[in-house]
């Protein structure tokens, strides 16, 4: 599809901002891997509540990849025994598709509409794809030693690689030599699959204390010397003494309160600062054991962490239980003397640490699952962020700090925005591949496909580029009407229902409360920081006659997205289809764009090939209202298809209300025209007449339909309405994981159904609108595809037309014949143009019945007016007409 990429944002995304919504309980944060440099997921069998890493010979900061860290974890298990302190080596950790060689968002330019739900990595991938191809896999190398604990802290001496202390949750701190485990895995080159078996190592010293506590750390600047703070708020200094052993001084007892963390000095090596439940920070010297040399207050909570910066060594970071960082000036130490705050985590802070290369850097993680970093010596630069915003940087919001540098989770929904728009009036190519025959109608099922496959462009967007060995595939679309009318501005269902109409909804049922409708219709994905007006009805009759006309190519249309919501797999990416209105001569403002469609595709990130899962998918934040109504309609469909599927049915409920005397009506009429026609025939026979004979054609249109006495058309059994078509599955119409493109199957089914209403009506049908499509299974290349499409129900001038594919393919354990499966179900919504009647369906069989009353019930459920104007008399002939001389191209094709 070649289309100009015009109409995009404005503006660039806005930032989201941790907190706006709490994490749900079967949620988890994800990352967007522009955003990294280098990241990697391993895992033990255990939880681990404390790591550190181990001194190595290999240099630093490094920045060649691939990286090799050593590291020590202790684990918090099920029981005591099954405890154990892990020597980790993390060896080729390459970058591959992060940072800058992150695969890129597909853009708004042709590659959008690629006839894949799936390409979208693929294609975007940058000269780095063969330096990935080389990269080694990452690995994890590990030595277990086995603990008789669960471990609150672990540290490592930076002074004497292998000697590591461990707080254990039975009060006792022990001190290990790990040295023989670090050489194993430094020599280890390929993961020994011997090395899950737990060893043993015999602790140096073990020390009791009062209670178990978490607050540990060694001296930079005494090699061996080591602090350690317990839940009774006593605090011991180890010095090294001779044979290996450590001489464990008397408590210091400067806190009220349980010491949660404490650090040695970068400078002095005889002063530490510990914090407290007591809500203090204290400076205690080695050499005036007996008292806190300074002690302030610090929080008005407990303060659970801190770090002293080593880099400038007067700098001190504090986090507390109430979500806030604060950053002290030991040389004006004193109660409010904190010479920054923050107040950014919505929980606990459980962590800090200042950067060892960057003086002005530090990260902080908190309860509320966020880990962020912060550079100090950054202010807020108007004049930058708008000399920055034209690259697509995002911008600040006003609440977030100048100095938070990072900050990891959900997205809004203008992360995903992509908007694409046809240039029908400027493009001859375009308007020939998606006119329909000789009229200036646009063809649905073309579009339909493009939709899918600019879903698939937008879902990948949010997950900030398709992961590694995962795929986008659609799994549902719910409702899409394109040629409805709607009410008088201000009228609404009242006043339809006022003038003798059914009740209409401009837009699909779900999308939120009728006024909510009314008031937001005009904007239903809105643009990042604003965009070209939409049209309004104040606009004049123009915009009327637009919305009740079908789509062509006289004139742009404009396709919008953005990702509403997300569950743990899945997202719901919600599209807006609109049409430039016709402009004033001399207007030479933006165009007006107005609101034909909305459809709602939900997108599932799937393994490909031999992968064995994908990531989970980052959560939606909101951040506008809009945003949120449409956040909120979206949990309420994933709601309703949770209960449809827990209900296991698949044809709805039973009947209820007048339903069941409706189909005792039917089965009646029915009864009462089979006598008639008897009847005749036995009058025909007795004056010597031949015998009726019931009418055979490939056409049970209204204009061959025999009508009853009244002029009313007679009913046509809906087993006659079926039509079938079957096609070959080509790897021209494959996705990169290797099945067919659900665009290209939604678009085989849509002229399918269009082809069936044809036939049934005896002339030519338009598109109303599209819903309840189900993608069930995979569909694979070089399958047979058989479509079966039925009228299910009429009303009037429009017709349901069902339409079920099934594959019919080969298995690996049966070559010898084929299996058939469906693995797909749409439902269309068309209207017969024109001033002739339409002859109406009816069951014959008890399935049938029941297809007949769901098809009647989402009929009313939809609520769609018939657009006078598609009612004239000779209307049908305008589908077939010639399209008017397109004006000159303005640009190539």
């Amino acid at each position: 599809m070649a289309v100009d990429d015009a109409g995009g944002p404005s503006a660039p995304p806005a930032v989201w901002r941790p907190g706006i919504d709490p994490v749900g309980e079967d949620e988890e944060l994800d990352y967007d891997p522009t955003a990294y440099d280098c990241l990697h997921k391993f895992s033990l069998e255990w939880p681990c509540l404390s790591f550190d890493l181990l001194r190595d010979e290999l240099g630093g900061p490094r920045s060649t990849f691939p990286h090799t860290v050593f590291m020590v974890a202790g684990t918090q298990a099920s029981s005591a025994r099954a405890n154990y302190l892990a020597v980790l080596k993390l060896a080729d950790l390459g970058q591959g598709r992060h940072g800058k060689r992150a695969v890129k968002p597909r853009g708004s330019d042709d590659e959008s509409s690629d006839e894949s739900e799936s390409d979208e990595g693929s294609d975007a991938m940058d000269d780095s794809d063969d330096d990935d191809a080389r990269e080694p896999p990452p690995r994890m190398h590990h030595r277990l030693v086995s603990q008789p604990c669960g471990i609150n802290r672990v540290r490592a001496c930076q002074a004497r690689p292998g000697l590591v202390a461990v707080w254990g949750d039975n009060g006792s701190v022990r001190v290990l030599d790990v040295a023989a485990q670090l050489a194993a895995l430094a020599g280890e080159v390929e993961v020994d699959g011997k090395a899950g078996a737990k060893g043993s190592v015999n602790p140096l010293q073990a020390q009791p204390h009062a209670a178990e506590g978490f607050a540990l750390d060694w001296s930079p600047l005494k090699p061996g010397r080591l602090a350690s703070g317990d839940c009774k708020k006593h605090i011991h200094v180890w010095e090294p003494a001779e044979g290996g052993k450590w001489a464990v001084s008397p408590a210091y007892n400067g806190h009220a309160g349980s010491v949660e963390d404490l650090q040695w000095s970068p400078s002095e090596e005889s002063v530490f600062a510990s914090c407290s439940t007591d809500r203090t920070i204290a400076i205690f010297d080695t050499r005036e054991r007996g008292r806190a040399m300074l002690q302030v207050p610090a929080a008005e909570c407990d303060v659970n962490v801190l770090s002293w910066n080593r880099l400038v060594t007067y700098m001190l970071a504090s986090g507390a239980d109430d979500g806030g960082l604060r950053v002290w000036d030991l040389r004006s130490f004193k109660a409010g003397g904190h010479v920054s705050q923050f107040n950014f985590h919505r929980g606990a802070v459980t962590s800090v640490e200042w950067s060892p290369y960057e003086g002005s850097m530090l990260a902080t993680t908190g309860a509320d699952n966020a880990a962020l970093v912060w550079d100090l010596a950054l202010e807020r630069d108007p004049e930058e962020e708008a000399a920055l915003a034209p690259e697509g940087n995002a911008v600040p919001a006003e609440a977030l700090p100048s100095q938070l540098l990072f900050a990891p989770g959900p997205r809004p929904p203008s992360a995903s925005y992509l908007c694409l728009t046809f240039p029908f009036t400027r493009n001859a190519a375009l308007r020939g591949q998606y006119q329909r025959f000789s009229s200036p109608f646009l063809r649905a099922g073309l579009l339909l496909e493009d939709l899918d496959a600019f879903a698939a462009d937008v879902a990948v967007r949010h997950l900030g580029g398709l992961p590694p060995g995962t795929t986008v595939v659609t799994a549902s679309l719910d409702k899409v009407a394109f040629a409805t009318s709607r009410s008088p501005a201000g009228g609404g269902a009242a006043a339809a229902a006022a003038q003798g109409g059914a009740p209409q909804q401009p837009l699909p049922p779900g999308w939120g409360a009728q006024r909510e409708q009314q008031q937001h219709q005009q904007r239903v994905v809105a643009t990042p920081g604003g965009d070209a007006a939409l049209a309004t009805d104040e606009g004049g009759d123009d915009v009327s006659d637009i919305l009740q006309t079908p789509l062509t190519i006289g004139a742009d249309l404009r396709v919008a997205g953005c990702v509403a919501w997300a569950g743990r797999t899945s997202m719901e990416v919600l599209v807006e289809v609109s049409t430039e209105a016709p402009r004033p001569s001399g207007d030479g403002g933006p165009p007006r764009w107005v609101h034909r469609a909305v459809a709602h595709f939900l997108m599932v990130l799937r393994p490909t090939g031999d992968s064995t899962g994908a990531p989970d998918v980052p959560r939606v934040a909101p951040q506008t209202e809009l945003e949120r109504l449409h956040f909120d309609a979206a949990e309420e469909r994933a709601a309703v298809s949770r209960a449809k599927r827990k209900s296991g049915r698949l044809m709805g409920s039973e009947p209820e209300g007048d339903e069941v005397r409706l189909v005792y009506d039917l089965a009646e009429a029915q009864l009462r025209r089979q006598l008639a026609r008897q009847e005749a025939e036995a009058e025909a026979a007795r004056g010597g007449d031949p015998p009726l004979q019931r009418r055979a054609s490939v056409t049970s249109g209204a204009m061959l339909a025999p009508a009853h006495g009244d002029g009313a058309l007679a009913p046509v059994p809906m087993s006659a309405t079926v039509r079938s078509l079957v096609a070959l599955m080509h790897i021209q119409d494959r996705n990169n994981a290797g099945a067919i493109f659900g665009g290209h199957i939604l678009r085989l089914a849509s002229e399918l159904a269009y082809s069936t209403a044809v036939l049934h009506a005896g002339r030519h049908c338009e598109a109303v609108a599209l819903g309840n499509v189900t993608f069930l299974q995979p569909v694979p290349v070089g399958c047979v595809l058989e479509l079966r499409a039925k009228v299910v129900f009429t009303d009037g001038p429009l017709m349901r037309v069902n339409v079920v594919a099934t594959k019919h393919a080969q298995l690996v354990e049966r070559p010898a014949q084929l299996h058939a499966s469906v693995s797909n179900d749409f439902s269309f919504t068309l209207l017969a143009v024109g001033a002739h009647g339409l002859r109406p369906v009816e069951p014959e069989t008890l399935r049938e019945c029941v297809q007949w009353l769901k098809a009647r019930r989402d009929h009313a459920a939809d609520g769609f007016v018939v657009p006078p104007a598609l009612l004239r008399e000779g209307v049908e002939h305008m589908l077939l007409a010639s399209a008017a001389p397109p004006p000159a191209d303005s640009d190539a094709a």
